[in-house]
């Protein structure tokens, strides 16, 4: 037994090889330094004693608390794992710390693949946590709070990186439904009023240096192996039965904010067609519909209070008059404005 264990008056301390057995000490301290064979007892079973372990340091020291059935090391005294104390853990009054003693060394492994146990962290609240469930092999985010994620991130240097990467290998064989490497599946319950808005997902997106190519959001898609495709397509969207009480519906909705304030050197537009190919591809729409119904009914339709490309009137020697008779679309090809007239169906 190392000395410096302090023991109270009447503690029993025993060591089962011993060829003496303590039993009484009358004094505060064991200084004598006695050497163990075996395992050494303080009190008996259902009557333990406390037990302290004093550093060279004051007020730092390793306690045992018999009737609380705890083990207490005292601020900044390190539990240390290895041969060359290769990991050491400690409490600094205000942060738990684990520290190898070569930097990136080692692992911190909680099972084996086959023992495993679900690890669980509360973020201020019962009901808002992350949890590593090892029954259904996922990390579930929970929490009634506004924000269940938050990651901050700032990228520098010249070498283009991701703040967040995500990289899935998808070995599924299925038949039907769909496999995704992203799902979200928002539920917009709460009513909403005036300009409130409900959105699955939201990305904003502040530009304040110089950029050759700004973009919210960009998909890229092509092939390795020659796979057989049905279909392919860089961005699919489907709405289905929104009820009776819509107001309107856009399948794609694309809004400017204020163009003429932008003041575009080239152009501004609210779709650019760009083939990057060799090839040309056969058409800049394709209309399809299922069920005998038609893709639509009109091919364009236009705001009546708001002056557009199409115009329609009396269309005489490329001007437009007052009669809605004829029309024509504006367009803008090879530098020249031209007009593609139709009549007005009346």
């Amino acid at each position: 037994m190392p000395s410096g264990t302090q023991v109270s008056t009447g503690q029993a301390i025993t060591a089962a090889k011993m060829n003496t057995k303590l039993e009484t000490i009358d004094n505060d301290d064991l200084v004598h330094a006695v050497a163990l064979e075996d395992e050494w007892t303080a009190g008996v079973d259902g009557a333990g004693q406390d037990v302290t372990w004093y550093s060279d340091t004051e007020g730092r020291a390793i306690r045992y608390d018999a009737s609380a059935y705890r083990v207490t090391y005292d601020d900044n005294m390190i539990l240390a794992f290895g041969t060359g104390y290769d990991v050491a853990i400690k409490w600094t009054s205000a942060n738990l710390t684990i520290m190898p003693v070569a930097d990136d060394t080692g692992a911190i492994i909680i099972g084996d693949g086959s023992k495993d146990i679900d690890l669980k962290i509360y973020l201020g609240s019962v009901n808002e946590y992350v949890e590593f469930n090892v029954g259904d092999s996922k990390t579930n985010f929970v929490g009634n709070a506004s924000m269940v994620i938050s990651i901050t991130s700032t990228l520098t240097g010249a070498t283009a990186d991701n703040a967040v990467e995500i990289t899935v290998t998808d070995n599924q064989t299925n038949a039907a439904n769909y496999a995704r490497a992203l799902y979200i599946a928002y539920t917009a319950a709460g009513t909403k009023s005036a300009s409130g808005e409900a959105n699955a997902l939201g990305i904003d997106l502040t530009v304040t240096g110089n950029t050759p190519y700004a973009y919210i959001g960009s998909f890229y898609m092509n092939t390795s192996g020659n796979p057989t495709i049905g279909l392919a397509s860089a961005l699919s969207i489907y709405m289905d039965n929104m009820g009776t009480n819509l107001g309107s519906q856009h399948i794609l909705d694309l809004q400017t904010g204020n163009p003429t304030a932008s003041a575009a050197t080239t152009r501004e537009t609210y779709i650019r067609f760009r083939n990057h190919g060799t090839g040309t591809p056969t058409s800049m729409f394709y209309a399809q519909a299922n069920n005998n119904a038609k893709a639509a009914t009109y091919f364009l339709e236009q705001d009546p209070v708001a002056v557009g490309p199409a115009q329609v009137g009396a269309f005489t020697n490329d001007t437009i008059g007052t009669d809605a008779e004829d029309g024509f679309i504006n367009c803008h090809i090879n530098g020249q404005v031209v007009k593609i007239p139709f009549w007005y169906d009346d």
